[in-house]
């Protein structure tokens, strides 16, 4: 005969009966769960571990773009020289540039200025600026001095007018006339005459340009080229010469040259000057005698009397103009 149980033994199988897996806040036992990974699951060998950047390798990669940065900025510059290089050196010639002033340092005859309708007496030693126009007398020769050193001797009958003075360029407009000009050698320096339409350049020369009734170019020295309106050029050496009517090159004749007496006198003075030691691109000033007074500092009647003196053998050339006076019986000049 079997026991009997008692009433709370059958109470708690049927409660184990109803519920066969009790969960974990009910029993109090740990239980995990079948799908969830565990530590203690082996690895899959085919999964491998992240690797950590070291701080040394970061600074190597920074310092390495640096290199490539710096190096393509590099490049960039060196292939573009005109953006880079071209606008500094335009702006520095631009400030390095000054106006000249061209000095009377010899003048026979009378010589003026013009300005508008006006004609304003000159004198030597007068300092004329950019700008000025110049006109010379029958009988008149004037000889200005470039602060470059380059010298400008102008005819009788002639009319020049001082178009640019810089450092930079020297631009004159021959318009009537002989001009015969000794340029200092700077091949940084553009030394121009024109006359008509036609632009006579030179560096470092002498040259004569003529305006009469045609345009004619000497040189004396190295060589000039002659520029048309239609850009067409034509290069000039020693003794050679060149005029508009013929446009060709021709040898120069220097017995014609030297019998014309304002060619013979610039050229005499140029030996001159070399026989003296004086630089080609000074000066050559001759000896002169000169005795003048402002004109707009005369009243009344007046003789105002110049002279020149090239040597003893020449003597002294002297030269007079009378005004409100009458000379038609001479006049006696004492010693």
């Amino acid at each position: 005969m079997e026991p009997e149980s008692s009433p709370s033994e059958n109470q708690e199988n049927v409660t184990d009966t109803a519920n066969p897996d009790p969960s974990p806040a009910d029993s109090g036992i740990a239980t995990k769960t079948p799908n969830t990974p565990t530590t203690d699951q082996p690895k899959d060998p085919s999964e491998k571990p992240a690797r950590k950047i070291s701080p040394k390798t970061i600074i190597l990669l920074l310092i390495l773009l640096l290199i490539i940065i710096t190096a393509t900025v590099i490049i960039y510059m060196y292939l573009q020289p005109s953006n880079v290089t071209t606008p500094p050196e335009t702006s520095q010639t631009q400030t390095e540039s000054f106006t000249f002033k061209a000095r009377v340092e010899y003048l026979t005859g009378t010589a003026y200025k013009l300005i508008d309708e006006r004609k304003v007496e000159i004198l030597e030693g007068d300092i004329l600026d950019e700008g000025d126009k110049i006109q010379t007398d029958k009988d008149s020769r004037l000889v200005l001095s470039l602060d470059d050193g380059s010298v400008i001797r102008i005819d009788s009958g002639s009319e020049l007018e001082l178009d640019q003075l810089s450092s930079a360029v020297t631009s004159l407009t021959n318009k009537q006339g002989v001009v015969f000009a000794r340029v200092n050698k700077d091949e940084s320096h553009v030394f121009q005459i024109m006359a008509g339409d036609l632009t006579i350049e030179a560096s470092g020369t002498a040259y004569s340009v003529e305006n009469t009734n045609e345009i004619k170019v000497r040189v004396f020295e190295s060589e000039v080229n002659v520029k048309t309106q239609n850009q067409e050029e034509t290069k000039l050496t020693v003794n050679q010469e060149w005029n508009s009517t013929g446009k060709q090159v021709l040898a120069m004749n220097m017995n014609t040259v030297k019998a014309n007496e304002f060619y013979n006198w610039s050229l005499s003075e140029e030996k001159l000057a070399q026989e003296q030691g004086t630089a080609p691109t000074s000066a050559p000033k001759p000896t002169t005698v000169v005795v003048k007074e402002k004109q707009e500092t005369q009243t009344g009647n007046y003789i105002k009397l110049s002279g020149t003196y090239s040597s003893a053998a020449e003597g002294i050339k002297l030269q007079w103009k009378a005004v409100g006076i009458d000379t038609s019986q001479g006049f006696k000049v004492i010693k």
